[in-house]
């Protein structure tokens, strides 16, 4: 029978050793000198290496879950040879970072992590940008808008108006809400400067416009006028305003998240508002104040007028009896300007109120005033500007003006059947609404379960998600309508002003919550990732944003992978 071998305790030694001793043994006579049958090994103890959790670089020793790679953007190796055509969000680099590697050698070397482990990779990425809120790339600097571009008569001496959406462009840059409400409104009354203007459009024919106020406060249900006589300069929320034919379309614009004008079913095709869709958001006319004050001056007048003549048939009378408060007007000495100790008032105006006591009793009786019917004030609505330009009243006997508001006919409309069924009032987001990007390591990580291998940017599978780093930043600004108007005469900004005399066409109110958009710096924790057991030396890093489109505002991005062994793969 044959024996089995006898070893001292301890790790069972490498089967290579094993089996190089059996002859040595034999030749030396020793008791195990019979041939040994191959001893059976178990797959995981088949290798020489450094144990399961190993990571081999190429002929180093191996180490022990101490790997770490690193995905930088703009290293200085990678740009000449590697990224020359690259950015920041779609970019290669080199994972081997010794200094004797060029990227072309790099590239042929590879990290072997062993493969009787399931590894995972902690991922943490950095990501930087400075994407303004106003730009192409991300859709907010384009609306499209329905205004009047024709006015003329026809044969029978009809007015003949025409009306064509147009498509509005904003200069690019990072705007706080008022000044894009600012931009916007001017890219309307330029259009009308080069089109309508030109073609007998009228000013108070400009029938959109973005605004900030609540055209409602001050209203008189009894008159239905706005009795101030102006509208409340003061912002509460964007607002559009809109004429007969006219509408705006945010179909393909993110600039409804700036006003905070979004719709109950955001997914649906297409965002257009139309005049026909503001009803019940009539904006009120003003009080013709000129007209009301008039008619009191003219009743005041009267009524002296009438005091007057009575006053001239006794002028001697009258004359007398100034002559004698004359006379008996004491002279002032020096005592006459102390002040008594029981009143305040000193011995010179008493003396003088007992003269005009005594002058009053020496008058002869007034005649008795003839009573005359009181003419009741004017009260109307103010029909145009000091400039002559229309406020569009919806008729002569009409307290309403053919201007609608979304912002009133959202608050005082019928919220079954009107605008507010549809669309929602929400927080002004000046960020546009920041969508997401996707990080994708196709070099490096495993392919998700949901994704497919591919070579195509847009369809790289993701193994990262996070916010774009662009947030929306609000201060408390209680002087925003004073700094406005000094900026009006400091830096000239009186052209977003262009019609000042009108109460509707006027440059809207700065609002006391300034927002501005700013560019925050993110780290974020993806979590363990599942990695490939082999990694290349050259990864390549892709960062999309939700249209699976590289983002060229991307300034800084790196990424940390640190391996570990997640399970085994053997057992």
């Amino acid at each position: 029978m044959q024996r089995a071998a006898m070893y001292e305790e301890g790790p069972p030694p490498s089967y290579e050793s094993v089996v190089s001793a059996a002859p040595v043994a034999a030749a030396l006579g020793s008791p195990f000198d019979a041939p040994l049958d191959p001893p059976f090994v178990p797959p995981r103890y088949l290798r020489p290496t450094g144990g399961r959790n190993s990571i081999r670089y190429s002929e180093l020793a191996p180490l022990f879950d101490t790997t770490r790679v690193y995905l930088v953007d703009n290293k200085s190796t990678d740009v000449a040879s590697l990224n020359y055509q690259n950015d920041h969000s779609n970019f290669l680099t080199t994972v081997i970072q010794n200094n004797d590697y060029s990227p072309g050698e790099a590239s042929t070397q590879t990290i072997n992590l062993d493969d009787r482990s399931h590894w995972g990779g902690d991922l943490k990425t950095i990501l930087h940008t400075n994407m303004p809120n106003v730009n192409e790339f991300m859709f907010t600097n384009k609306f499209k808008a329905r205004v009047m571009v024709s006015r003329s008569l026809t044969k029978d001496k009809q007015v003949e108006l025409k009306y064509e959406w147009v498509e509005f462009t904003l200069p690019e840059g990072n705007y706080s809400e008022t000044m894009t409400i600012d931009l916007m409104n001017n890219a309307i009354v330029e259009h009308y400067l080069k089109v309508g203007r030109q073609n007998g459009v009228l000013e108070s024919d400009i029938g959109v416009k973005f605004d900030t106020r609540n055209f409602r406060l001050g209203f008189d249900p009894v008159t239905g006028l706005v009795m101030p006589g102006v509208y409340t300069n003061e912002a509460f929320h964007p607002d559009i305003i809109l004429l007969p034919g006219c509408g705006v379309d945010f179909t393909h614009s993110r600039l409804s998240n700036l006003l905070g004008i979004r719709k109950r079913q955001p997914f649906q095709e297409g965002f257009r508002i139309t005049y026909d869709d503001l009803e019940g958001g009539n904006i009120p006319a003003l009080l013709d104040v000129d007209a009301y004050q008039a008619s009191l001056k003219d009743d005041t007048e009267q009524g002296g007028d009438g005091a007057g003549g009575g006053n001239n048939s006794g002028s001697g009378a009258e004359e007398n009896s100034n002559a004698a408060a004359a006379a008996m007007q004491p002279v002032e000495d020096m005592n006459d300007h102390a002040i008594r100790g029981d009143t305040f008032a000193t011995r010179a105006e008493e003396k003088r109120a007992e003269a005009e006591a005594a002058a009053e009793a020496a008058a002869p009786a007034a005649q008795p005033e003839v009573e005359k019917p009181q003419k009741k004030p004017v009260i109307k609505p103010l029909t145009e500007d000091s400039k002559k330009r229309s406020y569009n009243l919806i008729s002569n006997d009409s307290t309403f003006t053919q201007y609608r508001s979304w912002y009133l006919a959202y608050n005082y409309g019928d919220p079954q059947t009107g605008i507010r069924s549809w669309t929602l009032l929400c927080t002004p987001d000046v960020t546009c609404g920041s969508e997401q990007v996707y990080w994708s390591l196709p070099d490096m990580m495993q392919d998700p379960v949901t994704f497919r291998s591919t070579s195509q940017i847009s369809n790289f599978p993701v193994v990262g998600a996070e916010l774009l780093p662009v947030h929306s930043k609000s201060f408390y600004n209680d002087q925003a309508v004073y700094s406005q108007l000094i900026r009006q005469f400091t830096s000239l900004t009186h052209v977003f002003n262009r019609f000042p005399e009108n109460q509707i066409l006027a440059r809207p109110p700065a609002p006391t919550i300034t927002t501005v958009s700013e560019n925050v710096p993110a780290l974020t924790d993806h979590g363990t990732l599942p990695l490939r057991n082999s990694i290349g030396g050259v990864q390549r890093v892709t960062i999309t944003d939700a249209r699976r489109r590289t983002c060229p505002y991307v300034y800084k991005a790196l990424g940390i992978v640190s391996p570990r062994v997640l399970s085994s793969r053997t057992f």
